[in-house]
């Protein structure tokens, strides 16, 4: 396009004064067909054939604004045949020389002068001779007038050169990928502009194979981004990436785009790849990819005031290249981690009367670590139980989404249950968790344990390119014990601490538990004198050589139907030889004193077994 090319500023003018001559107001693009650029025809004709054939500048290619065209060939010696081809556009520009577009220096008045030699606008001062004017001379930035005279008041300069330098870029990369994936980060860096704003304008990104392979084989596209705007895309072929060496050395040109970086800032800069749908059988180990090391000019950009500027890694430097490997399948996972809310071992409280519904047994996680979404097609369960289970049901945070029937003849002994066939909005988003759980309903006055469990590869699911995924990780439930009548007892808190030896004094650990106690169905006696509790201690060598346990009971009264105390219990270990220390309860009776025998106890120790105390290490 035709373009008024206006006085930029300062260093730009002196530069063309110092030439000798005043640059062309006008350049000239190879073909004119915009209005304006007729136009800027017309006007440039006005101001370079003599006479002045005063055209009138409405860019109508008419008979007048053509013998001037051909007026002015004639003067140069071309052949006038009215055509503006490149030796009529070379020649146009040559004209104006000596005829410049009156035009103002941005920030000064109309009639500011510019200083021929310090190139400061709007200034007296100068310190030395421009050729062919007096020492001192100024540049009239209205007239285009040199060697003129006078005094007006300085302003501060525009644009000036600028530059930029590379930084790394806060942009989580991958290290390995699978096939069929899409937009994984493999390379990044950033970019600082200093002293001036910066567009970048291309980028050259090396593909390095560790051994010899076609980049074409792996990658289908790469893509540059600035931040999250996506500035171009490039198919991965054998003709659209420079080989210099052949199944070793590629590069990848960016280009044709304007990536902005505002003046002493900095910008981060991502190449993303998508992968091929089959990768090869016999993958190349890894591709190295990113800025190709002792590549000045690896980035190019343009500066405030047009100048080119271009950086790159140095010669021994790999921070901007990233070692990508290939899978033969997508790098999916889903795991699954049993919840934090995962029910302790505890006592249940069944109904005499009706069915008792949404017990828990298992509460747990499916964690998705992929940058894909992922969607269960099926999760397989163990069940452990010895009462009767009526249906077993599997729940999307409080969402009931498939019931099973109890698949157990027996309702005695390991059975597994699977859910199948689940919805298809069943979806765990890519880095995210879900929460699910596996509940059950037993039939009244049940009594006898429930647990679930799900196994390494228990849960199924693929990824947004259909790929399969087996799960890893695995959820464990804890023993629910069901009772119609009888004590409920429930854990609080398990904690063992210890106490290092000094010396001659030996060092112990204490396990501390606190429960509740509630009487269902039953009354029971006095817990502090009517009670057998039983800790055992666990460590290294054996489990031996417990002392001081102890227990208190609150409040401490006959325990009636219904009501409920807390316990705590105490128990310490004396250290006789290092090693780590936990602590169990293992049995605990109670006496119902509605009984006509009162000696006569209600064990409740079934399932007990499972409160333990954290490990410390005693010495």
């Amino acid at each position: 396009m035709l373009k008024n090319k206006l006085f930029a500023g300062a260093i730009f003018a002196l530069a063309l004064f110092v030439a000798g001559s005043v640059s062309a107001a006008y350049t000239f693009p190879n073909q004119i067909d915009t209005l304006q650029e007729k136009k800027d025809v017309q006007t440039v004709l006005n101001m370079v054939v003599t006479p002045s054939p005063a055209l009138t500048v409405d860019g109508v290619m008419g008979a007048k604004t053509i013998a001037a065209v051909k007026a002015f060939q004639t003067s140069k010696g071309l052949t006038a045949d009215g055509k503006i081809g490149p030796m009529t556009r070379a020649a146009l520009e040559a004209a104006q020389a000596g005829t410049p577009a009156p035009t103002t220096v941005a920030g000064c008045p109309a009639g500011a002068l510019f200083n021929t030699t310090t190139g400061a606008p709007c200034t007296t001062v100068a310190t030395s001779t421009v050729a062919g004017c007096a020492a001192g001379a100024l540049f009239s930035s209205t007239t285009g007038a040199s060697c003129t005279t006078g005094v007006v008041t300085p302003v501060v300069s525009g644009s000036s050169e600028g530059y930029m330098t590379l930084q790394s870029a806060p942009v989580a990369l991958v290290s390995s990928v699978g096939q069929a994936e899409v937009g994984d980060a493999v390379a990044a860096f950033a970019v600082k502009a200093t002293n001036s704003d910066i567009k970048v304008q291309r980028v050259s990104i090396n593909l390095v194979p560790a051994s010899s392979a076609l980049p074409w084989k792996y990658f289908t596209n790469l893509s540059l981004y600035q931040g999250s705007t996506l500035l171009a895309t490039m198919p991965v072929t054998s003709t659209s990436l420079t080989e210099n060496t052949f199944g070793l050395d590629y590069t990848a040109v960016f280009s044709g785009f304007n990536a902005l970086v505002t003046k002493d800032s900095t910008s981060s800069f991502t190449v993303k790849a998508d992968i091929v749908s089959t990768i090869p059988g016999l993958p190349v180990a890894y591709i190295t990819v990113g800025l190709k090391s002792g590549d000045a000019n690896a980035v190019r950009g343009v500066d405030g005031i047009g100048l080119s500027q271009y950086v790159g890694a140095g010669a021994t430097t790999t921070a901007y290249q990233k070692q990508i490997s290939f899978g033969g399948t997508s790098l999916a996972v889903v795991k699954v981690v049993a919840n934090g809310s995962n029910p302790i071992a505890m006592n249940v409280v069944t109904s005499p009367t009706v069915t008792t519904t949404n017990i828990p047994a298992l509460i747990f996680d499916l964690q998705n670590t992929s940058k894909y979404d992922e969607t269960i097609k099926s999760i397989t369960a163990t069940i452990v139980n010895n009462t009767t289970v009526s249906g077993y049901y599997l729940y999307d945070g409080a969402t009931m989404i498939q019931s099973i029937g109890n698949p157990s003849t027996t309702n005695n002994g390991t059975t597994t249950i699977v859910f199948t066939n689940l919805p298809s909005n069943l979806t765990v988003s890519a880095n995210s968790t879900k929460t699910m759980s596996i509940k059950f309903d037993a039939a009244m006055n049940s009594a006898g344990t429930v647990n679930a469990t799900i196994a390494v590869g228990g849960v199924s699911a693929v990824d947004a390119n259909s790929n399969l995924i087996t799960s890893a990780g695995a959820g464990t439930g804890n023993n629910q014990t069901l009772q119609s009548t009888g004590v409920v007892v429930n854990l609080v808190s398990a904690l063992a601490t210890s106490v290092a030896s000094t010396t001659g004094v030996s060092g112990y650990a204490t396990g501390t538990f606190i429960f509740k106690v509630k009487a269902n169905g039953v009354n029971l006696a006095k817990l502090s004198t009517n009670s057998a509790i039983t800790a055992a201690g666990d460590v290294t060598g054996g489990t031996s050589n417990l002392t001081n346990i102890a227990y208190s009971i609150s409040p401490d009264t006959i325990v009636s139907d219904g009501s409920e105390v807390t316990v705590t219990v105490t128990t310490t270990k004396t250290t006789i030889a290092a090693g780590n220390v936990k602590f169990a309860l293992t049995s605990l009776t109670f006496k119902d004193i509605d009984l006509v025998s009162p000696s006569h106890d209600h064990g409740v120790s079934t399932g007990l077994d499972n409160f333990y105390t954290n490990t410390v290490y005693a010495n």
